[in-house]
């Protein structure tokens, strides 16, 4: 993921339309304060910025739900791609209004990743992510889009590929809502080691750990060579011992043969005990690759509906423990975000950057985060 970062930082430089962005933008119902669904779909790809080499896609008509939300359902495709390439794509959050949230490709952001490499045969992907039994809350005023890449040795006839990313969104009543959990924390690499690198979240009072499925996102940054991600699992560890562990197959790279990354949920349905923690390990066979997990995890019903509750922390996250990781970790928080846009910047203007991803909820340090206490 980390040329989608490059990607998404060029293409965000320029924020009015693009003309180099073929994008068609509908809706099947003005707001989502009814009952009928909200359907944004949009097409876009740019092979301008490295012809031949790397096209991205970033829709620039953000979409903005009015009302709190739910998503039911994504679907992505990229069609008309050229063989031999690499694919990858994700859904992303966002807010300007208060409780503000930035755009980076780490934290609460980013919501889901895909990556395909295709050598040949058709080289189209999709995905038809279904959210019913699982649907992420959207509080209003929160920006959604989907972003996209294109690479490889050579995307001769790229200019012809299209990505297009539909949302399906229900007003939110009542009923369970869901947020999403990101391991690791950051957008970085793998180990030297070739451990993927490791994150994890602490059930708390305020926000006890409902596990309810996981996502996986493995990339072989298009190196030709032959690789294996070795026992991707999350675990459920007291103590610092394990509890339970739910694992996806070994995610096998072969320099000949087509590779989606998974694009089903694995089921999970844990409920982590307080002070019990959850954390996404796996060995990867070589470095020059990526992996991250995506938690979905219920918001527990005592908690307002709020614009917090997707992008803060509920007590999950010792804010120590945090420090310690980001500071350890520092040399590898590459995003422009974390040095203010700027081309370099000192360890601790990175530091305060990354830990600003993590806020607490305005309602702590109390223990509760009820409905009564609640910041709406």
């Amino acid at each position: 993921m980390k040329l989608v970062s490059v990607s998404i930082a060029l293409v965000l430089t320029a924020v009015v339309p693009s003309t180099t962005f073929a994008q068609h933008v509908r809706a099947s119902a003005a707001t989502t304060s009814g009952t009928r669904d909200l359907v944004w779909s949009s097409a876009y790809m740019n092979c301008d910025i490295a012809p031949d080499v790397f096209c991205s896609g970033l829709d620039d008509r953000f979409r903005t739900p009015t009302t709190d939300s739910v998503i039911t359902r994504i679907q992505i495709a990229v069609t008309n791609a050229p063989a031999t390439n690499v694919i990858e794509t994700c859904a992303y959050q966002m807010r300007n209004g208060a409780p503000t949230y930035p755009w980076v490709l780490a934290g609460y952001s980013e919501m889901f990743c895909w990556h395909a490499t295709r050598f040949s045969g058709q080289a189209d992907w999709s995905v038809d992510l279904d959210l019913s039994a699982h649907p992420v809350f959207v509080p209003a005023r929160t920006t959604l889009t989907c972003g996209g890449l294109l690479y490889g040795t050579t995307l001769a006839g790229a200019q012809g590929a299209q990505m297009t990313c539909t949302m399906t969104l229900k007003a939110y009543k009542t009923g369970p809502r869901y947020r999403v959990l990101r391991f690791p924390y950051n957008d970085q690499a793998t180990e030297p080691d070739g451990r993927v690198t490791e994150s994890s979240y602490t059930s708390s009072s305020t926000l006890p750990l409902r596990v309810a499925a996981l996502h996986l996102f493995q990339s072989w940054f298009g190196d030709n060579t032959d690789a294996t991600l070795t026992s991707p699992c999350l675990e459920w560890q007291h103590a610092g011992a394990v509890v339970q562990r739910a694992c996806f197959p070994d995610q096998v790279y072969s320099s000949s043969a087509n590779y989606d990354s998974p694009l089903a949920f694995l089921p999970v349905d844990w409920t982590i005990p307080v002070a019990d923690r959850v954390i996404a390990t796996g060995q990867q066979s070589r470095t020059n690759t990526d992996a991250a997990f995506y938690a979905i995890v219920e918001v527990p019903s005592t908690i307002a509906v709020d614009g917090e509750n997707v992008v803060r922390d509920y007590g999950n996250l010792d804010q120590a423990e945090l420090t310690a990781w980001a500071t350890q970790h520092l040399a590898r928080l590459l995003h422009p975000y974390y040095c203010d846009w700027q081309t370099s910047c000192a360890d601790e203007t990175k530091l305060a950057r990354f830990l600003a991803l993590f806020p607490p909820a305005a309602c702590l340090p109390t223990t509760t985060c009820d409905k009564k206490r609640g910041v709406r």
